[in-house]
């Protein structure tokens, strides 16, 4: 904004009058307000009530320039959340912050020319006034209605306080938004900015240049953006997301301590960061960031590739889908993306063919579009089956039915945890029995049982088969064996065997001189061993013919 001196040679004369007298309590000296009659000069500042806040004049590390803002107070860590004049400066510390006679909040330089307003519509300057509050906002407000003309809020610098919206109004193109600083020293408006985008679901984006998209978060499933897993976590709880008349406004409604939450921060190279005070260490430390590596930048494989941080390298195409450019991927430049190997059959008008790759844990492409007919899975991916330039669909509960029609699929990365479930259309014979959607696991689920049950039966039954043939074949084999050899009962027992008149009619009998004969009056030479009714012995062949 272009520097310009709106006041009349009366009231600059008052103004000059004022700063002779500034250090007079009555007019320099405020404690949270300023009024048509209290103004703070260089370096007097406002503190508000709780004294959580202070809002006066700094200067940035490694600079000479002077500037209107707000800080922590009780921070030691000069932490400014909130700058006033950052396109304009102030070159020495002459500056003044007072309201001025058409009622807007203003900053001079020594020369009294404004180098920032809150450029708002009030009546006069003696029916408004400025408040710094326990927040750190800071109201401009009609002194008659109480009604709050303009704050701080709605016009951030590059951080996000507790009880501070991003509003996006689709019918208005109303859009709250943070501004990264240029550098650490200084305090302009940088490259990049950060708002709630809302083209079909709502979800937080940082642009570079206000037209390239740098990262983004994922939809919002109605309790956290589906691509930060984190804010599953205590780290980003309490957010809130409200759609009143085409108006979207996220915000932390509970005005949690430094210690609790801190602040979300938008840096000047481009990071969103969240970020607590450790009253241990003195410090901020990191809850949150949100490009922690490459796969994090938006679209860093291109269409239809995956970004996986784990995996070396860490782009790849997705199943069914190939390089563009072979070289320039083999060589790391991943920006072209993938192709489809096979046209799904939709391309020739039947619907026949396809199926659905399924890919978990993932953030969802950009330039989801969502459908209002798909009230339940089934129909959602029926839905995407009907349209031939649906390239894949997803669902989630809180938002139900996800499409990705005429548009490519870009800047899917792959989560260890949480993320969302992504079914993207291939044709069958793109894809496998592993991997190849809900129906077909079920049918190799179907087929597979029964099968391993038929197995076990034939395995049982072969077992059962060999166990009887092979004691078959071992009977046999021992009766071949005992031919030609007497198993003799002991000697003890010789005589009692022979008193008995048992009779074998298929068996001859012997007797005992007779059987001393055949062995050679049982020569030990002849005993053969040792059986379990005595001893074994083996007699000539010509001893019993007679």
């Amino acid at each position: 904004m272009k520097p310009k001196n709106i006041f009349p040679f009366s009231y600059l004369l008052f103004l000059l009058l004022l700063s002779f007298t500034c250090f007079s309590p009555t007019f320099c000296l405020a404690n949270d307000t300023i009024t048509s009659e209290i103004f703070i000069k260089d370096p007097a500042s406002l503190i508000s009530s709780s004294s959580s806040f202070q809002l006066g004049f700094f200067t940035p590390p490694n600079s000479t320039t002077r500037y209107v803002g707000i800080w922590y107070i009780n921070i030691p860590s000069h932490t400014i959340v909130w700058v006033a004049n950052r396109e304009n400066p102030l070159k020495d510390a002459s500056g003044i912050f007072t309201i001025s006679m058409d009622g807007n909040l203003v900053v001079l330089d020594g020369d009294h020319t404004v180098l920032w307003s809150s450029n708002v519509s009030a009546s006069s300057k003696t029916n408004t006034s400025a408040r710094i509050l326990d927040s750190g906002n800071l109201v401009l407000e009609d002194n008659a209605s109480g009604n709050i003309l303009w704050e701080s809020f709605k016009h951030p610098s590059d951080k996000f306080l507790p009880t501070m919206k991003f509003i996006t109004n689709t019918r208005t193109k109303e859009m709250i938004k943070l501004t990264s600083w240029n550098t650490s020293s200084n305090p302009s408006t940088g490259n990049f900015s950060v708002a709630l985008e809302v083209v079909s679901i709502p979800e937080a984006v940082i642009w570079n240049n206000n037209d390239n998209v740098h990262w983004r978060s994922g939809p919002w499933n109605g309790q956290s953006f589906i691509g930060i897993p984190e804010m599953d976590s205590v780290y980003l709880s309490g957010f809130n997301l409200v759609i009143q008349n085409q108006e979207y406004t996220f915000s932390v409604p509970q005005n949690y301590s430094v210690e609790e939450f801190g602040f979300l921060f938008l840096t000047s190279q481009g990071n969103f960061v969240q970020l607590y005070w450790n009253p241990q260490e003195r410090d901020w430390n990191f809850n949150w960031i949100a490009i922690k590596t490459e796969c994090d930048y938006y679209g860093t494989c291109g269409a239809f590739g995956i970004c996986d941080p784990k995996a070396s390298p860490i782009c790849s195409c997705l199943k069914g889908f190939k390089p563009k450019n072979e070289n320039e991927w083999n060589q790391g430049n991943w920006g072209a993306g993938c192709v489809r190997r096979t046209p799904f059959k939709c391309i020739n008008n039947s619907a026949e063919g396809d199926g659905f790759l399924t890919v978990e844990r993932v953030k969802l492409p950009y330039f989801v579009q969502w459908s209002d007919l798909g009230f339940t899975e089934d129909d959602c991916k029926q839905e995407c089956l009907n349209n031939c330039s649906c390239n894949a669909y997803a669902y989630e509960n809180g938002i139900r039915c996800m499409l990705w029609s005429k548009s490519d699929l870009i800047d899917i990365q792959k989560f260890e945890s949480g993320g969302a479930t992504l079914y993207i259309r291939l044709p069958y014979a793109e894809l496998d029995n592993t991997n190849n959607g809900k129906d077909k696991k079920w049918i190799s689920v179907a087929i597979a049982v029964p099968v391993t049950f038929v197995i076990l039966i034939i395995i049982v039954i072969s077992f059962w088969w060999k166990y009887t043939t092979r004691r078959k074949k071992l009977k046999t084999t021992s009766d071949d064996e005992g031919k030609g050899i007497l198993d003799l009962p002991k000697e003890d027992d010789m005589n009692n065997m022979i008193e008995d008149d048992i009779k074998h009619e298929d068996l001859p009998s012997y007797g005992y001189e007779e059987l001393a004969i055949a062995t050679n009056n049982f020569d030990t030479n002849n005993k053969l061993g040792k059986g379990g009714f005595g001893s074994v012995y083996k007699v000539r062949r010509d001893a019993f013919i007679y």
